[in-house]
């Protein structure tokens, strides 16, 4: 994977580098007034820490990317007649991608968790 490919999500001055290094990256709405400064005036920020923000994103993100796969391959199978096959697979692979994507979330609230306590 190349850094052109990735995401990132930061609040510190510490962040400044990964941020703008990556294809794409998201300052949380709580970041220090330092990193506001050092950033481009058009950077996007998400929702605080406290709001979810990094998770509203990633979510936004995957069901973009999840529709736009779905209506592709939605017209693709329809015009080769191989709709109810080819259906059960997408489906399949959403499913997987839903339930990868909700581990990942309960993983890091589990970590922070730990951490806070």
């Amino acid at each position: 994977m190349e850094l052109k490919d990735a995401a990132a999500f930061g609040d510190g001055e510490n962040d400044f580098e990964m941020l703008t290094m990556v294809g794409k990256g998201y300052a949380m709405g709580n970041s220090i007034e330092r990193l506001r400064k050092l950033l481009p005036k058009d950077f996007e920020f998400v929702g605080a820490n406290t709001e979810d923000g990094e998770a509203v994103k990633l979510q936004e993100l995957f069901f973009w990317k999840e529709q736009r796969i779905f209506n592709y391959n939605f017209d693709y199978l329809y015009s080769k007649s191989l709709f109810k096959t080819e259906l059960k697979k997408i489906m399949t692979f959403f499913t997987q991608t839903l339930d990868l994507y909700n581990f990942f979330s309960s993983s890091i609230l589990k970590i922070i968790s730990e951490i806070i306590s």
